[in-house]
């Protein structure tokens, strides 16, 4: 894809549009929103339970020393992200309503009117 596009260094917006018509996944693309959006709620509901934090800083130096430093800084400051939040409710409602009016622009074709409002 990234040949029938032209990327070369810089990816625009318009290109991840051109780039969601000529894949034509439409419902692929809306169940992976639906799973960012369902991921996100879990980490959110993480910051609530006692000892989280602690217990990502404890393992840090022996998940580093095992190869997975880069993906336990991600996961720790995803995690402080959502916990300095008190709540990422509206947070993960804004981005899930941006990334399908992005997409129901991309695809017209295939627009949900509907709006996935998290439980």
């Amino acid at each position: 894809m990234q040949n029938e596009l032209g990327v070369v260094d810089t990816i625009t917006m318009d290109l991840v549009q051109a780039g969601y018509r000529l894949c034509d996944n439409y419902d692929e693309r809306v169940y992976q929103i639906e799973l960012i959006d369902q991921v996100g709620h879990m980490v959110d509901l993480t910051t609530k339970i006692p000892m989280i934090a602690t217990t990502l800083k404890v393992v840090r130096i022996p998940v580093t020393r095992a190869g997975w430093g880069d993906l336990h800084d991600w996961i720790e400051r995803g995690f402080l992200a959502f916990q300095h939040m008190h709540g990422g409710r509206e947070f993960l409602s804004t981005i899930h309503k941006r990334e399908m009016a992005f997409l129901n622009t991309a695809i017209p074709e295939h627009p949900r009117p509907e709006v996935y409002i998290p439980g």
